[in-house]
């Protein structure tokens, strides 16, 4: 089986107020320049939503930080989408290069069953 064809994405995207330095909405733009799409955003309270977002939106009731609304919405997606072959948590301050999900596709085969990627470089 071909994994390029079939894989299927769940994307998540924290997001926390920001007093200077705002790139949600250029976050959003790369992603889905690079073929992400269908984005579900976990956001601090007060956090500024882009109106073009179109995708599922989670305000927490409170302030998680950044690990906790990290873990916190990785953990909900996993477990509201069991099907999913890959699963993406990204920031709201990174802006991706339009080749992310052909890099990502690329490397799948060097998994195995289980694994994790990068698309962070030091």
């Amino acid at each position: 089986m071909d994994k390029k064809c079939s894989v299927r994405y769940t994307i998540g995207l924290i997001t926390a107020p920001r007093q200077k330095g705002y790139y949600l909405d250029r976050t959003l733009d790369s992603l889905n320049r690079t073929g992400f799409n269908d984005i579900t955003i976990f956001a601090e309270p007060g956090s500024v939503i882009p109106s073009s977002h179109t995708g599922p939106v989670i305000i927490r009731p409170k302030q998680y930080g950044d690990w906790t609304n990290w873990a916190t919405g990785f953990y909900e997606l996993l477990l509201s989408n069991p099907e999913s072959d890959l699963f993406l948590m990204v920031e709201d301050d990174v802006i991706f290069c339009n080749m992310a999900k052909s890099y990502l596709e690329h490397s799948l085969s060097t998994l195995g069953e289980f694994g994790s990627l990068s698309l962070y470089t030091p």
